[in-house]
């Protein structure tokens, strides 16, 4: 729920979790509240020193009753919240429902009262969704029937409050009322105007449609019109999912979108005059098979945000991922998806989502937690001028198993509401809670960021420039420029330098030694340049691996070969190009770019060239994939948006994310050793040179100024000076003195490996190169005497460890 807007939404069928995010760190108060009254607070921390009014309360029915699942449905608009609970008795009737109003007071969240239809039943479902907008409440009862039917025609209600009392305005139904509609699975709000979702509508086939009522004088509720999409077909769900703000209103149709897929769509529709009409179709950007595109959305201003909770993500099932939507002179468009950054299978990431402003906050049902099976949880994610930033992951204080806190999600301004709705009350199963937070500082529609210092920047980066006046060369830098050194310096030029990840090597390509590009791999001082390969074939773009393994191109295809030229082995053949490899830190994972659909794609597989998946689909240039030191993410490069701009996305391709926006050329980002900073070059200056930036797009800093180009940087550690080592020497004597050829001397270390040496005929033994510091057990092994083990930790060379046999 957006604050002093009239946006409110509502959505049915999974229920209705919720839970508390900061837009920024703050600090929270936290209290409990036992039927409707509080106990004493507590402080807890988050991040500053801002303090909230009401914080966090755990907030339950004062006649709260097993089974009642309180916290279905949850929406916050201001200092009053509504609670929903679908299945609670009502004078002996079984889940006819009701909604719970809560207010805070200043100090804490209050039950205000108990909402009930004038004309529940049995099996009615009221509160199954509900949406507030002020002093109006609109409650769902899809189930609400005549006679008792169980039939599934559906109703909604309007209360209004008049001071602190609430009372029943309108039932709102619709004209073409019929069996299994399920009218008020969703509903939403915005001052006069109502929109309610009858995912099941049209003649059985469950097409969907959604209806908008408007209130006239204050009191009368009338259905202005129906709504369906254009290109509908039978079990789409259209209004599976609802939302409306001002002269804008969304529909969800979870089994929508392309057809034969059902991976969903979302329906914008735009009030003129007193008619609303179609705008504009949305899909996700991909093709996945009942990811539920549509099931949540969340609307503010010109932010729209669609949950997709089955979405499989690098080939995790069901992962799910959210899509965000600006728009810009009525249109549209997708400005990045995103998912959790520990997400597993199954989670269900966006089975609920809400925005405020610059705030997002995502629910995720299906969370395992610890060894709590879908306890559930929330993600806050925060805008920062360029991109949404993952911030925190927020958890119930007391979550339990199977709780599926996060099922739904409401946030206004600076407050947060979510239901638990399988909660159970001490011993009373699937009572329900749900729990409000309050950020102090509060947040703005449009802030302005606050610059991230620049961390210190260490390490060297090598680059490519033709600055010596010839053709290119390898030349390192300190991170801010300073101290270039050339490293090559060739006839045939010397391309595409590649720290090994501890700084002790580069590999490159270079045309040296004839007409093709050959692989080769020097020290990173430039000495010891020694050449890989020797086949003709343009091997070129190396990249190397913690454990010494290099992918490249070749003739359109990748391949791997060891640091020492041997076990040259082919992982792609297809009939488009394969260029740009990147592999991981630790080798597990190549990236490259292939030729798809006419547009250059990033595609990630195993090292063995198994497991293949495609991680960006937008049209156009997608190149220069680079893995983070942690292997977790991957910087590239993407002319998506018009021209070749720098963006960053998790490893598995989700939550991509744009760092760069000038009408030049930027291209081949790659970490920084900590992963804090991003190096790339750009034509921004009229000619190539080489920036830094934070990892966030903060900060980008020139470091190169030369009147020729410099291009390709590639940044790595200032290598560790080798281990000192020490030698453990001494003999092996009988007891009288004399020296025990052929005894077993061995050295076990603190992890548990074990050294051998034999004794001379002399008894001598010999342990060479043990790092400073080690700590291990001496031990002989002899048919004849027994020794007595030495534990040693060695700090110098010693050469008089002496072992003598006891008899």
């Amino acid at each position: 729920m957006k604050p002093n807007s009239t946006t409110s939404q509502a959505i049915r069928f999974f229920g209705i979790a919720a839970i508390l995010i900061a837009a920024y760190s703050a600090t929270w108060h936290k209290a409990s509240v036992v039927s409707g009254h509080t106990s004493d607070s507590q402080d807890y921390v988050l991040g500053s020193n801002v303090e909230s009014s009401c914080g966090e309360i755990k907030l339950l029915a004062m006649d709260g009753a097993a089974f009642d699942r309180f916290g279905t449905s949850v929406m916050i608009d201001g200092n009053t919240a509504i609670v929903g609970a679908p299945s609670a008795d009502v004078e002996g009737r079984a889940n006819q429902g009701a909604a719970y109003v809560f207010v805070c007071n200043g100090v804490a969240w209050l039950q205000q009262q108990k909402l009930t239809a004038a004309d529940g039943a049995t099996q009615d479902e009221f509160g199954l969704s509900v949406a507030l907008d002020g002093d109006t409440v609109i409650v769902g009862a899809p189930n609400d029937d005549p006679a008792s039917f169980f039939d599934g025609r559906g109703a909604a209600y309007v209360f209004v409050r008049n001071g602190t009392l609430w009372t029943q305005q309108a039932r709102l139904v619709a004209a073409d009322r019929q069996v299994n509609h399920e009218f008020g699975s969703t509903v939403a709000i915005s001052g006069n105007n109502a929109i309610v979702g009858a995912p099941s509508n049209n003649g059985g086939n469950r097409l969907g449609s959604a209806y908008i009522f408007a209130r006239t004088n204050q009191t009368i509720w009338t259905q202005e019109q129906k709504l369906s999409a254009s290109d509908g077909t039978p079990s789409d769900f259209f209004g599976t999912s609802v939302v409306i703000s001002g002269g804008t209103a969304v529909i969800g149709a979870v089994e929508g979108g392309f057809a034969g897929i059902n991976d969903g769509a979302a329906y914008v529709f735009t009030l003129s005059v007193s008619t609303w009409t179609q705008q504009q179709k949305l899909l996700a950007s991909g093709v996945d098979t009942d990811n539920e595109f549509g099931l949540s959305l969340g609307l503010s201003g010109d932010t729209l945000v669609v949950g997709a909770e089955n979405e499989n993500i690098g080939g995790i099932t069901d992962r799910g991922s959210v899509y965000i939507f600006a728009r810009s002179g009525g249109v549209w468009t997708l400005q990045q998806n995103i998912t959790a950054a520990d997400g597993a299978a199954f989670d269900r990431f966006g089975n609920r989502v809400d925005v405020d402003g610059n705030t997002i906050v995502i629910g995720v049902r299906e969370d395992d937690i610890g060894s709590n099976s879908g306890q559930g949880s929330a993600y806050v994610f925060v805008f920062n001028g360029a991109t949404w930033i993952q911030q925190q992951k927020l958890l119930a204080s007391d979550g339990a198993a199977s709780d599926d806190f996060g099922t739904g999600i409401s946030i206004s301004g600076n407050s947060v509401i979510a239901g638990s709705p399988e909660h159970n009350v001490g011993t009373t199963s699937d009572q329900g809670s749900a729990y409000t937070f309050t950020l102090g500082t509060p947040s703005t529609p449009t802030p302005t960021p606050t610059p991230t210092p620049t961390p210190a920047a260490s390490g060297r980066i090598a680059f490519e420039s033709n600055r010596d006046g010839g053709g290119p060369e390898i030349f390192t830098m300190d991170p801010d420029g300073t101290n270039v050194v050339q490293l090559t310096n060739n006839p045939g030029s010397s391309d595409h330098p590649t720290f090994h990840p501890d700084g002790s090597r580069i590999v490159f390509h270079s045309f040296r030694d004839g007409g093709s590009s050959e692989l080769y791999i020097m020290n990173a001082d430039g000495s010891s340049q020694t050449r890989l390969t020797n086949d003709g074939q343009g091997d070129q773009d190396p990249t190397i691996s913690a454990t010494g393994v290099i992918a490249f191109e070749k003739a359109c295809d990748i391949y791997k070969i060891n640091a020492d030229g041997t076990n040259q082995v082919r992982l792609t053949q297809t009939a488009a190009c394969d260029s740009k490899p990147a592999i991981s830190p630790d080798g597990t994972l190549i990236a490259w770019v292939t030729l798809s659909g006419g547009a250059n794609q990033i595609f990630r597989m195993n090292s063995d060239g198994t497991n293949i998946v495609q991680l960006t689909n937008p049209p156009g240039f997608n190149s220069f994939p680079s893995f983070s030191p942690d292997g977790t993410k991957i910087t590239f490069t993407s002319g998506r948006d018009g021209n070749n701009e720098i963006y960053v996305m998790n490893s598995d391709g989700s939550n991509q994310m744009r760092l760069t926006n000038n009408s030049t050329l930027e291209q081949d980002p790659v970490f920084s050793p900590d992963g804090d900073q991003i190096a790339f070059w750009t034509t921004r200056d009229g000619n190539s040179e080489v920036y830094t930036m934070n990892a966030n797009g903060t900060n980008q800093t020139r470091v190169t100024t030369n009147s020729l180009n410099d291009v390709e940087p590639s940044w790595g550690p200032i290598p560790s000076p080798p281990p000192v080592m020490f030698q453990i020497s001494g003999r092996v004597v009988t007891p009288t003195g004399q020296g025990l050829r052929n005894a077993s001397v061995r050295m076990t270390l603190a992890d548990g490996s074990v050294r051998s040496a034999t004794t001379s005929s002399f008894g001598l033994y010999s342990f060479d190169n043990i790092p400073n510091g080690s700590t291990f057990v001496l031990g002989v092994l002899s048919k004849r005497y027994r020794f007595a083990p030495r534990s040693i930790q060695v700090f110098a060379s010693q050469t008089d460890v002496d072992f003598v046999g006891l008899e």
